[in-house]
């Protein structure tokens, strides 16, 4: 996966198929969770691929931040890009059911 872009709580990894997204931090707290409103944004803009969020580092994941990565997967779908998620709680992976977005983004 090359080139990789790093950032303070994120680092973003493109190859030919899609953008990675991979958070540097086991927890989210107002800082990062800035952070990944601006990485989701330039994926969303400077790149037509589809997206990669790879969670398995991330012991707590806030309601907020979980709001923020549904609402991205809904974008996306509306560009025909679909997000991808790996490592997701079993928490979330219920949140992402609940709202019936298992139709929108895969989960892995």
């Amino acid at each position: 996966m090359d080139p990789i872009q790093r950032y303070q709580h994120f680092e973003i990894r493109k190859n030919r198929q899609s953008t990675e997204v991979v958070p540097l931090t086991a927890s989210f707290d107002e800082s990062s969770f800035d952070e990944l409103k601006s990485i989701l944004a330039l994926v969303f803009y400077q790149s037509s691929l589809h997206v990669k969020i790879n969670l398995s580092g991330v012991k707590i994941l806030p309601l907020p931040v979980a709001m923020k990565i549904l609402a991205f997967a809904f974008d996306l779908r509306l560009k025909n890009r679909t997000l991808v998620l790996t490592g997701a709680s079993p928490a979330f992976k219920k949140l992402i059911q609940f709202y019936r977005m298992d139709r929108s983004l895969l989960i892995f």
